[in-house]
């Protein structure tokens, strides 16, 4: 016979097991309630967190499909007279794969390799068509090539006299700025002076092709006739959408442009004329044009009371507008020194250039350049000693440590990387 104690003892020792297993059994369930409430955490969290990423970083628009970056060769796919000074291009990807849409108003940079040179020649276009094409199309018109072979005149010289079908141009992607609020449902004002011209027409096109019931003043202006882009498309736009006005101003109209079917003002196009046009300033305008055209409109929508935020501009080459009530400094006039470290060049600078990348050709020291408008950042150099100050007065958009000397003057002593 066992002895009470052991038994008492066997007693206790089933207790603890039947306890042990109990609290096992309940660990085991809690492990599996835990886990399926942690993968429901884990997946809730995966699903708001995928929600914040999809909301911050929207998935690729069909416009974006077909996006590149650095240069896409393209193809001239068709090649037009526009008018006697003006060709188009139009360009297609070479692969035949989609090529991504763009905001109205945009351009597109085209590396041109020149023969026997080592160094490409880069440009800034706009582009003259609306989005949604199997092509890009730009519209350059014909500046006098003044010798050299990399100053104004020489890439529009080729295009217009030397292009022909099937030749490859490499491209970036658009971009830029300056382009078509959408958004709006203000009157849309496009003053274009020449060749300024282009990317109103991809604004006006794209109007058209969504549709837009918003009222459209676009005026042009151009010396005759035969000068005027676009002309016979413009006059179709206007005649055919109620919504569509052009008025077309020719400063020295030819005997057999008629008044009221060629143009409709004689002279140039001044603030006056917009008065008189439009109801009201309370309107979006976009400019596009020469110097003397880009200031004088400026700064008159300015006065008459136009807000600087319903007032949008396109700068390239030498069409820096200059405001009137900006305020900015005037350019350093001191004769510091700018030193280029790669091409081992040091000169002192001169008010006599408006920017450090003129400086630099005048020394031969190679920087590429587009838009020559701080717009495309094509220019854009590293910084190694010093300091730069911008002639636009307004911050600019390149990589910290850099500048872009197209627009930029040296503030003190200045040495670059190029």
């Amino acid at each position: 016979m066992f002895s009470t104690s052991f038994i008492i003892t066997l007693i206790g020792i089933a207790l603890c097991a039947i306890a042990l297993l109990s609290v096992v059994s309940w660990a085991g369930q809690s492990l599996i309630s835990l886990s399926g409430t942690r993968q429901a955490h884990d997946d809730s969290t995966r699903t708001m967190r995928t929600a914040i990423r999809n909301r911050s970083e929207p998935k690729q628009a069909a416009s974006e499909i077909g996006a590149w970056n650095g240069y896409r060769d393209f193809i001239v796919a068709k090649i037009v007279r526009e008018c006697i000074h003006t060709t188009s291009l139009y360009l297609a990807p070479e692969d035949g794969k989609p090529i991504p849409g763009f905001k109205p108003g945009q351009h597109i940079t085209l590396r041109f390799q020149l023969e026997g040179k080592s160094k490409p020649l880069v440009r800034c276009y706009s582009l003259s068509c609306g989005p949604g094409k199997a092509y890009y199309r730009v519209s350059v018109r014909h500046v006098e090539d003044r010798g050299g072979d990399k100053g104004p005149g020489v890439v529009s010289n080729i295009i217009n006299t030397k292009s022909k079908v099937g030749d490859r141009i490499p491209i970036k992607a658009p971009s830029g700025h300056f382009f078509l609020d959408e958004e709006s449902s203000d009157v849309v004002v496009l003053l274009a002076g020449g060749i300024g011209v282009t990317p109103m027409v991809s604004m006006l096109d794209r109007l058209i092709q969504t549709q837009s019931q918003r009222s459209v003043v676009l005026i042009h202006g151009s010396r005759n006739g035969n000068e005027q882009q676009f002309k016979e498309w413009l006059r179709e736009c206007s005649s055919k959408y109620p919504n569509v006005h052009v008025v077309s101003c020719y400063s020295q109209p030819l005997p057999s442009d008629v008044q009221g079917v060629d143009y409709q003002a004689e002279g140039f196009v001044t603030l006056d004329l917009l008065k008189a046009l439009l109801p009201s300033p309370q309107c979006q305008f976009y400019l596009c044009g020469p110097p003397p055209f880009m200031d004088s409109l400026y700064n008159g929508l300015g006065e008459w009371g136009v807000e600087e935020s319903r007032i949008n501009f396109e700068q390239f080459g030498p069409s820096t507008i200059k405001k009137s009530s900006a305020g900015h400094s005037e350019v350093h006039d001191e004769p510091d020194p700018v030193t280029f470290c790669e091409s081992d060049e040091i000169a002192l600078w001169s008010s006599s250039f408006n920017s450090i990348l003129e400086m630099a050709e005048a020394n031969d020291v190679e920087i590429e350049s587009g838009c020559r408008a701080g717009s495309c950042g094509t220019c854009e150099t590293a910084i190694a000693a010093g300091k730069v100050r911008y002639t636009t007065g307004e911050e600019v958009n390149c990589n910290p440590g850099c500048c872009l000397p197209c627009i930029a003057v040296p503030d003190g002593p200045l040495e670059l990387e190029a």
